[in-house]
């Protein structure tokens, strides 16, 4: 990502961002063509679309409790809390700045797209495996014969 480059600001930052830059292209990619098909009625891309959607709830699932266990450790921990003692002068007072509301801020700002995909992964697997769309899938590929056969007859 952009951050991860300015922030390293070297080749190996450059490389991370490239990686990462393909690795999303490579999903935009397959989730386009997934849903490409998905909207041709084919059987193949429903069923891809499930395992993906469960790949992405599960996936989201994971990284909300690895970042809830982690503001629970890091709120209980005699390490973590003595590293977020602000440090001031002896004799000043110290400064308003709490470190361990920014760790809790950073902790909900990575785990809000975790919920986004909790959210998601359900509603897909939702809208896949209701019995509507089970029903709607014959009948696309009934249409889609159909109209291969009115195309042979008028071509």
């Amino acid at each position: 990502s952009l951050m991860v480059s300015v922030v390293m600001s070297n080749a190996a930052g450059v490389w991370t961002a490239s990686v990462e830059l393909l690795l999303g292209l490579g999903i935009l990619a397959a989730g386009v063509s997934v849903g490409w098909f998905l909207l041709a009625g084919r059987t193949w891309a429903r069923w891809t679309a499930v395992v993906l959607a469960g790949f992405l709830l599960l996936a989201s699932t994971a990284a909300v409790v690895a970042l809830a266990s982690f503001a629970i450790w890091s709120l209980n921990s005699a390490e973590m809390q003595a590293a977020l003692q602000p440090q001031s002068p002896p004799g000043a007072t110290p400064p308003p700045f709490q470190p361990q509301r920014f760790v809790l801020g950073m902790v909900g700002m990575y785990a809000l797209p975790g919920v986004f995909g909790i959210f998601m992964g359900i509603t897909a697997l939702w809208s896949l495996l209701t019995r509507e769309t089970g029903n709607w899938f014959p009948f696309a590929g009934s249409i889609r014969q159909e109209h291969r056969a009115l195309r042979r007859e008028i071509g």
